[in-house]
């Protein structure tokens, strides 16, 4: 049924041809960005209206700041109230805007009186037929120049999202979110918003979130998309610490493409973080076999195999990661395998040689070298978010074990990629029986059922 811009949100009646928001009797009038912003929330019908669709429909091609579009927004949000306090219009932090209350379409009003029907009924015809075709000529125009404007939007992103820094990555959410608007059926799209969320860096709830509700978005339209499923079950486990959920999005995925290498080292980290080693090692060994020159792949082969105690192979593997990219590739594991098999000296210049190499070691001083990790991992507020697992582990081998509690606790409080480990890292052995280290495994929420710790 067709509107003639008419529509009911609760209690108010939007007439958007004369730009007026009644409500009780009162009438409020808006400008006419305000009221396309209406009509856009209006058509969406209660769904998430992205920032990016009201700059491209009420600034085209122009390029303005955050602040007006939050004036406009306001003034709608002031007509829908009518200063009552009710809010009709709810903000999505960073993503958009939605409205909260059922949309009703007013029917449009059909033309009064029947016409006087020529007798050239052929010739109308025709010049209905040659309307229709001239319209649909427009139609088809106007989508091609969106699909194009999408795909450029989507490139763009991809682009951005190669360059690997938190800068671009952020570059990249904006295409992409530009590319879902405009072309918003593209599962696989919705799988690279998620991880560029993912890139730009910091381990809040809230971008977490974001990362989820993206991926689920392509899984929702594409349910057999490879892409979709292994980027929701990456999501759901490494930053929203939903173990069970995660597993059986990235099992799907490998049901739809046996043997993919990216799924499978997904899903090696999963296996790894809950305990069952043999089948996280079988699983990145099945990676490593496809793609054996992926400096992330050794990297994870060798936090597996410190976690099953097989140090001088983790080592190794550690080595090998760092000898196809740099040293941060298998720095930490390198490092805690070299403690582990007591050459503790060698695990301070592991770690400080790639991190912290300003940092002045006392020669032959394995505690010294960690108290001066320690002082050289603090920096500002960002550096020492980042540092707060290594300096847990080094606070561990120091034998401070309330120390070591106190940068876990901050860890996991800022959702900490590395915390997903702590369950089943050899360093924290003397930690097990701590009752505010079982408080932090039961907060990360291993899937029951399974042991983290396990061989």
């Amino acid at each position: 049924m067709s509107s003639n811009g008419t529509y009911r949100l609760g209690r108010c009646t939007v007439d958007l041809q004369k730009r007026v928001v009644c409500r009780d009797g009162h009438a409020t009038e808006l400008g006419w960005r305000a009221a396309e912003a209406l009509r856009l929330l209006a058509e969406a019908k209660g769904a998430l209206v992205p920032r990016e669709a009201f700059f491209a429909r009420l600034w085209p091609g122009v390029t303005v700041d955050e602040s007006s579009l939050n004036k406009c927004i306001s003034q709608v949000r002031k007509a829908l109230s009518n200063g009552d306090g009710e809010e009709l219009l709810e903000t999505v932090p960073r993503m958009g805007y939605r409205l909260t209350v059922g949309v009703e379409a007013e029917p449009a009003k059909p033309e009064g009186g029947a016409r006087r029907r020529f007798p050239w009924v052929w010739v109308t015809a025709m010049l209905l037929v040659g309307a229709v075709g001239v319209w649909a000529f427009l139609v088809w125009g106007k989508r091609q120049e969106r699909r194009q404007a999408a795909e450029e939007a989507f490139r763009q992103g991809e682009a951005y999202l190669a360059k690997r820094d938190a800068e671009s990555a952020a570059a990249a959410v904006r295409m992409y979110q530009k590319a879902v608007t405009l072309e918003p059926g593209r599962a696989e799209w919705y799988a690279s918003l998620a991880q560029a969320i993912h890139r730009v860096g910091g381990n809040d709830r809230e971008r977490a979130g974001l990362a989820i509700a993206a991926a689920e978005r392509g899984v929702a339209l594409a349910e057999r998309c490879v892409g979709c499923q292994a980027t929701l079950g990456f999501m759901l486990f490494y930053r929203g610490w939903e173990w069970e959920r995660g597993e059986r999005h990235l099992r799907r995925a490998l049901e739809l493409s046996p043997g993919n290498h990216e799924v499978n080292a997904n899903l090696a980290m999963l296996l790894a973080a809950t305990g069952r080693q043999k089948e996280a090692l079988a699983a990145i060994d099945a990676a490593v076999a496809v793609n054996p020159f992926r400096a992330s792949r050794h990297g994870i082969r060798a936090s597996i195999l410190y976690f099953m105690g097989r140090y001088e192979e983790a080592v190794a593997a550690a080595e090998r990661a760092a000898a196809l990219e740099t040293c941060a590739a298998g720095a930490d594991w390198r490092s805690k395998s070299l403690a582990m098999l007591g050459r503790r000296m060698e695990a301070v210049r592991a770690i400080a040689d790639c991190h912290f190499p300003g940092a002045a070691l006392p020669e032959g001083d394995a505690e010294g070298g960690l108290r001066r990790l320690l002082e050289a991992s603090m920096g500002n507020a960002e550096e020492l978010r980042k540092n707060r697992m290594r300096r847990s582990a080094w606070r561990s081998l120091l034998g401070d074990a309330e120390g070591a509690m106190d940068e876990l606790e901050a860890a996991v409080a800022a959702r900490h990629f590395a915390a997903i480990w702590m369950g089943v890292d050899p360093v924290y052995t003397g930690l097990r029986g701590n009752a505010r280290y079982r408080e932090l495994i039961d907060k990360i929420g291993f899937a029951r059922g399974h042991t983290p710790g396990g061989g």
